[in-house]
């Protein structure tokens, strides 16, 4: 074997990184890469942190939502924002053994990984935004499956500021929240912490037809982090309708729990409901399950089953 003891995916991950100098040593890339720390309370248009009569009350419109059950966020071809599920340190173990979602985005976008020099742990109400990172490398698979693929040509476009117009937002969720990922205050830890990330930068840094940047997102704080993808999912809705963003493109990774995630949403939509509806609704399902946990019941629905249930008519 050409890896000898080293793990494959270790090997592609060195390969990612040797190939960008590579590249560099032959052509140095122009333009720059900024990064952002942004605060929630300072946000504009926000005069206090968003507490639970805030979401509960919004009547924000829902923007439309797009599902697509194959396919991965840094393949999106709109403007959109591209979540980062971040570790509340900037780039997790980009630079140990982490595979996953955010090292491998490092890992293809090399020049992520300065960010993690100057950008201590993101606290509750911040999340960081990288905007011109350049892709490098193509991948195939995902952990222990991860195999470096060949060279990548970014041909995003750039802004004014000479940066690829690739904007990434870090949001770090909550790690294995268990039951207590359905108590008010972590649901609303959740909202704020999406809203934070998918709200307009300041307006003197912004690109182009900031207006038309959607966000691209998928299961957020699920999969190692044991969250509820379709609780996880109903909430990045809210927090990108009330950034006031034109469009939510979720990405389900073939999540078997997100088969009817098009059907809520349209149900959602059929029904009129705003922001602050969906926000009681997931108040009202999360209490349901703290009430038979405490009971030791198992839930009798998920989240989509039990609101298409209550409001087929």
């Amino acid at each position: 074997s050409p890896y000898g003891r080293f793990p494959q995916k270790q090997y592609s991950r060195s390969m990612c990184i040797t190939h960008y100098f590579q590249r560099i040593s032959s052509c140095i890339p122009p333009g720059f890469v900024s990064f952002e720390r942004k605060i929630l309370s300072i946000e504009s248009g926000l005069q206090a942190f968003p507490d639970e009569g805030f979401w509960s009350t919004s009547t924000v419109n829902l923007c439309p939502v797009e599902v697509h059950t194959c396919g991965l966020i840094e393949d999106q071809s709109v403007e959109a924002l591209e979540v980062d599920f971040a570790n509340k340190y900037l780039g997790g173990g980009a630079l140990r053994k982490g595979c996953v979602q955010e090292e491998i985005r490092f890992m293809i976008n090399p020049e992520l990984i300065a960010g993690m020099l100057f950008l201590p742990a993101m606290e509750v109400s911040e999340a960081i935004e990288v905007v011109g990172a350049e892709r490098f490398s193509h991948y195939t698979g995902y952990s222990s499956s991860f195999r470096f693929s060949g060279d990548y040509v970014d041909t995003k476009e750039r802004d004014v500021f000479g940066r690829r117009k690739t904007r990434i937002v870090a949001i770090d969720a909550l790690r294995h929240p268990g039951i207590s990922q359905y108590k008010p205050e972590c649901l609303l830890r959740e909202a704020n912490k999406a809203l934070c990330g998918f709200l307009h930068v300041c307006k003197n840094q912004c690109m182009d037809h900031e207006d038309g940047v959607g966000v691209a997102t998928g299961n957020w704080g699920c999969g190692a982090y044991g969250g509820d993808p379709e609780v996880k999912s109903l909430l990045q809705w809210i927090a990108v309708s009330q950034a006031r963003r034109p469009f939510m493109s979720y990405y389900t990774f073939g999540f078997e729990a997100l088969h009817n995630l098009n059907q809520v949403t349209e149900l959602v939509i059929s029904k009129g409901w705003r922001v602050g509806d969906v926000w009681r609704k997931l108040v009202e399902y999360s209490n349901q399950r703290l009430r038979s946990s405490k009971k030791r019941r198992e839930p009798k629905a998920g989240l989509f089953d039990w609101l298409i249930s209550t409001n087929a008519a």
